[in-house]
């Protein structure tokens, strides 16, 4: 069995998950023979293949298969186009045509931009992903009244942090200037983001980037992390990557089950659900990050025409990408009301988080 080597960073240790989980592991055998068998239909929004996207979903079907004691079954986690299309797994998951999905609010922004604001986006005032998943996991109740309001037949869980993206090109992109008619494939408020730049945003999804790239459709993207961008291979498609807080400083993907399946669980197995929610994030700490850090030095080394060119955004394009979040920030907050409770909140949160964590660490805070 391969070793793997873990660094912990900035984890959040969920002891109390940890702990049910492995005595629950130890019990599943007896456990299912005693109890009746739910299952699950399941999809990610992500195409098959290698990467975080595909994998955390199914590790997730497996942890909660195994903790659950087999009570509670996802026999198979589909992939993109399996049973939906990518950007049809929320609705189909509202519909009860599907139990559970793991994509992101991002696909969804032409009817639910708001909750950008809540799966990361450099309009908030929020710029880590630890930060974010401490906010939003603390404030489940409030996503999710948002979702019904807006009737989303759905409850959703953070389940994926992921870091700040790189901004793939296929031309040096330094200042402001060279955003300017960029045609950029990105999701979510990353939109509009773009679009104040100055730049020509579209989405799409991840099966189409690549081809997008190579055809000349687009000129740029973000794609994701590292672990899914080596597969994907975009480092040989575009020779730049900018690096930075760009467009989303802090991302987070969901777990979405429908709320009448959720509804019919008992109350122990909502319990056992997010423990496993909680033990993919750690996962995410641990072994993901890992294989990004590990993963990207190999992309530099093998990318397009002997290696990839890397940029570090500068503190001028830093400061400017910040103004333009503090402006979507007001926008959003003044035109829709429940933007300004996910700003508002998180704004509270972030300047005692800041206060807090700057007692240990000397951590840039953007001001």
């Amino acid at each position: 069995m391969k070793k793997r080597v873990m660094k912990t960073g900035k984890m959040m240790v969920i002891l109390a998950a940890v702990t049910f989980a492995f005595a629950s592991w130890a019990m599943a055998p007896s456990m299912a023979q005693s109890a009746e068998v739910i299952k699950w239909k399941a999809q990610g929004a992500w195409m098959p293949g290698p990467g975080h996207h595909v994998e955390m979903p199914v590790y997730f079907a497996e942890v909660l298969n195994r903790i659950s004691g087999g009570r509670l079954v996802i026999e198979k986690m589909y992939a993109a186009g399996e049973l939906v299309g990518a950007f049809e797994t929320i609705p189909a998951c509202a519909s009860g045509k599907l139990d559970v999905v793991h994509s992101t609010m991002y696909y969804m922004v032409g009817k639910y931009p708001e909750a950008s604001f809540v799966a990361g986006t450099q309009g908030s005032p929020i710029k880590s992903r630890e930060e974010l998943l401490s906010w939003w996991w603390q404030n489940l109740d409030l996503y999710n009244q948002y979702l019904q309001e807006r009737g989303l037949n759905v409850v959703s869980f953070p389940m994926g942090p992921v870091e700040s993206e790189a901004l793939w090109s296929n031309k040096p992109i330094k200042t402001v200037k060279d955003f300017k008619g960029l045609r950029v494939r990105t999701t979510g408020l990353a939109l509009d983001f773009y679009g104040r730049l100055g730049a020509s945003a579209v989405t799409m999804p991840m099966s189409e980037v690549i081809p997008s790239l190579e055809k000349g459709v687009i000129d740029a993207c973000e794609f994701c992390v590292p672990y899914t961008d080596y597969p994907a291979g975009i480092h040989r498609t575009c020779q730049y990557a900018l690096m930075g807080l760009i467009h989303q400083p802090a991302v987070i993907m969901e777990l979405f089950i429908n709320r009448d399946s959720w509804n019919k669980l008992p109350d122990d197995l909502k319990k056992i659900v997010k423990y496993a929610v909680e033990l993919v994030n750690m996962h995410y700490f641990t072994d993901v990050t890992y294989y990004d850090v590990i993963t990207w030095q190999k992309m530099i080394k093998e990318g397009k025409k002997g290696g990839v060119i890397v940029t570090k955004v500068s503190p001028e394009l830093q400061k400017a990408f910040f103004e333009v979040g503090e402006q979507m920030a007001k926008d959003w907050s003044a035109k829709d009301p429940w933007a300004k409770k996910f700003i508002d909140s998180q704004r509270e949160y972030h300047e005692k988080y800041k206060e807090y964590m700057g007692l240990y660490y000397n951590l840039a805070y953007p001001q």
